[in-house]
């Protein structure tokens, strides 16, 4: 496949974690478990260790070795950079964000030695997009690019910032530039982002599949494709399809956390609620992500184990009081945890407003819309819900919030045609909300007259 155009002719119109984003020059969030019965697991694979399948301890060892190797040459600026690239590595294994302030002070002195340093520029960069500041990252990323012009590794970072601010068409551009240079995992799967932004899921699919066979078999970057085309068809309301897809990841890359959570979505799609919660307590106390401790408290909700669920949901604020004491910006993760859960409503609509003012992306604008119905500002939340669907993107839960705040503001066709579309795209879209969308869709058919019925058939 030519990949020379990043939007296939059937959709070229421009009108997204941040697992992407951890992407630029390896640096996925990437975690093993022990084994367990819950992964299957092939002996005669070996997986292929590389900087970033490195464990915590062995993280550690090249931290002593590096910092040891200051000691005696505090002008080596390939050790400063090195060490910065670690700590930065430690952060994403262990969930650690006071380990990118350690990388930032090293990268500063680096610079203050050698102002034109392109590779500390582009780990700058790197930390920003982390801690959710895009403004800066894209600045990083240009000054890089100006010494750089030919670094694909720059423009994973300004495509990345791009595609957080909103800023599309600009992403569309730096990673064509991307793809020229080096059409590889990186790249691909970045390409399949877009792609699946654009609404076209067919030619997403088809660029994570490149991704994943542009990379090592047993190799972490390939498990976090393999989990990430398994989204793509969960997504779609195709259970077999994606749990085939997080089965292979956990057979080349034994108990990988993003392929056990899929598992776990899986089952909570078909209603077996011990098992996914089996699964999602190993993956929440052996790695403090907030959205797993949210789905863990989701999942309890639901089974009717209340106190439970608030234990998750307390994780939940004090993970991201510490992500934001070492400044990670979660105000849009906060702002729709709250909104989804009818909680510190007034906080979580300053929140959106903020997130919305920083990173005007279409998700950003979804985040916004939805807290917006969830304090009764309706017609305020209707706008923001068209900006969401600017670009075609076939994501159930945008459609969702569409109908329901249709609904409210009594667009009884409007509303049945998004919650449709939502329940088509994916009946399982949401462990709090898919019952609410069959519901809703079922009074509005009851609210809608025979006539009225046929005369929404024949103007569809």
């Amino acid at each position: 496949m030519d990949l020379k155009n990043i939007l296939r002719s059937t959709n070229k119109k421009i009108a997204f974690l941040i697992g992407l984003i951890l992407l630029v020059a390896g640096g996925i969030t990437l975690f093993q478990l022990p084994p367990s019965q819950d992964a299957p697991t092939a002996s005669t694979i070996q997986p292929v260790k590389s900087s970033s399948q490195l464990t915590p301890s062995q993280l550690d060892a090249k931290i002593n070795t590096l910092q040891e190797r200051l000691k005696n040459n505090p002008n080596d600026l390939q050790a400063y950079r090195r060490l910065a690239n670690t700590y930065i590595k430690k952060a994403h294994k262990i969930e650690d964000p006071t380990y990118l302030g350690k990388a930032e002070a090293l990268l500063n002195k680096t610079m203050a030695i050698q102002s034109d340093d392109v590779e500390a520029m582009g780990l700058m960069g790197e930390i920003c997009l982390a801690r959710h500041q895009f403004r800066d990252a894209l600045v990083w990323g240009e000054r890089a690019k100006t010494l750089a012009p030919s670094s694909a590794y720059v423009y994973g970072i300004i495509t990345d910032a791009h595609i957080e601010l909103g800023n599309y068409e600009q992403a569309v551009e730096s990673l064509q530039r991307m793809v020229d240079l080096r059409p590889d995992l990186s790249s691909y799967s970045r390409v399949s982002y877009v792609r699946e932004l654009m609404g076209d899921v067919e030619g997403a699919i088809e660029a994570m599949n490149m991704a994943i066979n542009a990379g090592r078999r047993g190799a972490e970057e390939r498990a976090w494709c393999r989990a990430q085309l398994g989204h793509l068809y969960f997504n779609q309301g195709k259970l077999e399809l994606a749990d085939a897809e997080y089965r292979k990841a956990l057979i080349e890359f034994p108990d990988y956390v993003h392929a056990l959570a899929g598992r776990a979505d899986v089952y909570t799609a078909q209603q077996n609620f011990p098992d996914a919660i089996s699964i999602y307590k190993r993956i929440s106390e052996a790695l403090p992500l907030p959205g797993y401790a949210i789905a863990l408290g989701d999942l309890y909700l639901i089974s009717g184990e209340a106190s439970n669920a608030d234990q998750q949901y307390t994780r939940v604020r004090a993970m991201t009081e510490h992500l934001e004491e070492y400044g990670v910006n979660t105000d849009m993760e906060l702002a729709i945890f709250n909104a989804e859960r009818d909680q510190n409503l007034t906080d979580a609509l300053q929140r959106a407003h903020q997130a919305f003012e920083v990173r005007p992306s279409i998700y950003a604008a979804d985040t916004l819309a939805w807290t917006l119905y969830k304090t009764g500002k309706y017609t305020e939340a209707y706008e923001m819900s068209r900006q969401a669907l600017r670009l075609g993107t076939q994501d159930a839960r945008l459609f969702f919030h569409t109908g329901m705040i249709s609904k409210q503001l009594g667009k009884k066709k409007e509303a049945r045609i998004h919650l449709e579309k939502a329940l088509e795209l994916n009946p399982h879209f949401s462990r709090l909300y898919a019952d609410e969308a069959v519901r809703a869709l079922q009074e509005l058919h009851n609210n809608t007259s025979p006539k009225m019925a046929q005369q929404s058939v024949a103007t569809e």
